[in-house]
């Protein structure tokens, strides 16, 4: 491959959630043209769900939809 040929890499992701647009950061880093796809209205994936991000303790139960 010659130094031109990568002129024009492009990439899809698929989600926007924290690591999906860590993977577009790094592509985009290395002269990619990424397009980030996500089915959601806003970006965020797992880290957007309360019950994903709410401190469990050892005295209270897990949320029932992370059991």
């Amino acid at each position: 491959m010659n130094s031109g040929s990568h002129k024009n890499r492009r990439a899809a992701r698929i989600g926007a959630g924290p690591n999906g647009l860590a993977a577009a950061i790094t592509l985009a880093q290395r002269n990619f043209h990424v397009d980030v796809f996500e089915a959601q209205t806003q970006p965020g994936g797992a880290a957007r769900t309360l019950e994903l991000t709410l401190p469990v303790s050892s005295t209270t139960s897990a949320p029932q939809s992370i059991r």
